[in-house]
């Protein structure tokens, strides 16, 4: 017999659905365990003798335990065990300010032309927190509008650690950034990821609307690799700015910029108004996602690149993901959510409207769609029952009763039906219609036409 307590950076909780898991500090997913797992663990209390079983090697080899002297030390109050009232949602995704020093051309939060004026004040964010903290919420996004505008950044991030959380990642536009802000997120520890919009050299200014903004996106990149922050580029795709694409992807690469995303300029309310025909079709985005990417595969750089929608580049093991492709053969069942995202992460505008995407924010607002309002509601109220309730743990199986397209498609164990915001979109009335982007890609054969411009670099999403 001896005496285990838990790792100091583990602690048990259950869900509905999962009743027996464990969390890691700075990790926002939970770890599954078997029910003796579980029950072995709440022996570890640094007080009992327990005997050395399966249960307490396989702990011990995940190092989620560890021995110990009988009162050696006790459990702190977050490693005891929770109980949370809804099902698992390590995510909160948190648009603190609709405000912005810049005035981009493509702006998804406007749903128009007019200045996006709407921001919680430091009491409602705390009153969002504790509905996140109660609901099990591990990691926090922080985003904008341009998030460093808000006069209680720093108490915002606080609130959040305060809550047993941490702060996941932080989207800016980089021209707030200091190293003040960097040695403030340092000290809660680990530094968030900082995501950084660049749109392109030569073509930032235009986009972001505002004279200069190229210069203190690219100082703020150089800045957070100085600084060993983590930091990921997200950039824009669209007819005007393609001719600058690999310029600007090697010049991010060169500054030592680990990871970036490419998106496809979205047809969002105020880009539509502003650049009609900017935005490429989806055929032809993928037809362009194709052609950077060889030429990416054969540059030598060794930045991580994703192309949204379309594939992730993984240069170090010359590999990729096919990124349209959420399950395979083994790990489908019709009761797989239809958005691995959606349920695990609701997002919150600044206007208090909870979406299942922020990147669709503007689009809903301008149809009139409201799946609910935390200010009015209460986001705990609204994770456990409504229509973004509804929403967010819908199963694949309600989009195989709802039409013949996904049922009979010899796609869908693939692709789930595609992503539901792009499925309304383009349906205007269903988040539960079929993603006809996603039937393009694969119907189009696009896979295989990714993999034959490939042929040196492993699949490791293969349609098998």
């Amino acid at each position: 017999m001896e005496t285990y307590i838990l790792s100091p950076d583990t602690a048990l909780r259950s869900w509905k659905g999962l009743p027996y898991a464990c969390i890691r500090r700075e990790k926002a997913r939970p770890i599954r365990l078997t029910r003796e797992e579980f029950e072995t663990a709440l022996c570890c209390d640094g007080l009992q003798e327990i005997p050395k079983t399966k249960a307490v090697e396989d702990l011990l080899e995940e190092e989620l335990v560890r021995p110990c002297r009988r009162g050696e030390r006790t459990l702190t109050s977050w490693q005891r065990h929770r109980v949370f009232p809804g099902p698992v949602m390590p995510w909160l995704s948190l648009e603190i300010t609709g405000r912005c020093n810049y005035n981009c051309l493509h702006c998804f939060n406007a749903a128009d032309n007019h200045q996006v004026v709407s921001e919680l004040s430091l009491t409602e964010i705390r009153r969002i927190l504790d509905d996140a903290a109660a609901a099990g919420m591990q990691a926090v996004l922080i985003t904008g509008g341009e998030p460093l505008l808000h006069k209680n950044f720093r108490g915002i991030i606080q609130a959040v650690y305060e809550r047993d959380m941490f702060v996941h990642e932080i989207n800016t536009n980089g021209s707030l950034l200091n190293r003040e802000t960097i040695a403030f997120l340092r000290s809660f520890g680990k530094v968030p990821e900082i995501k950084i919009s660049f749109d392109g050299l030569g073509f930032h200014d235009w986009i972001r609307g505002r004279q200069g903004a190229e210069e203190e996106t690219l100082r703020a990149i150089r800045l957070c690799v100085e600084e060993k922050v983590p930091v990921r580029v997200q950039m824009n795709l669209n007819r005007r700015n393609r001719e600058s694409f690999r310029e600007s992807v090697r010049r991010l690469a060169e500054l030592g910029v680990p990871r970036i995303r490419v998106i496809r300029t979205t047809a969002t309310p105020r880009w539509t108004a502003n650049v009609p025909e900017g935005s490429y079709s989806w055929e032809e985005y993928y037809q362009a996602v194709t052609e950077e990417a060889v030429w990416y595969a054969e540059s030598g750089l060794g930045t991580e690149l994703t192309f949204w929608m379309a594939l992730t580049l993984l240069p170090d093991t010359r590999t990729f993901r096919l990124d349209r492709v959420k399950y395979d053969s083994w790990s489908f069942r019709d009761t797989c959510p239809i958005c691995p995202t959606l349920n695990g992460m609701p997002a919150v505008g600044a206007n208090g409207r909870i979406y299942p995407c922020l990147q669709y924010s503007g689009t809903m607002d301008a149809w009139g769609v409201s799946l609910g309002n935390v200010l009015e509601t209460g986001l705990m109220n609204l994770l456990l029952e409504g229509d973004y309730c509804r929403l967010a743990h819908a199963q694949v199986e309600e989009r195989l009763r709802r039409g013949e397209k996904c049922a009979s498609c010899r796609w869908h164990t693939w692709c789930g039906g595609g992503c539901p915001a792009l499925g309304y979109l383009a349906d205007q009335k269903d988040f539960l219609a079929h993603d006809p982007t996603a039937c393009l890609f694969f119907e189009n054969g696009w896979p295989l036409r990714i993999e034959k411009a490939l042929p040196e670099w492993i699949n490791l999403t293969p349609l098998t």
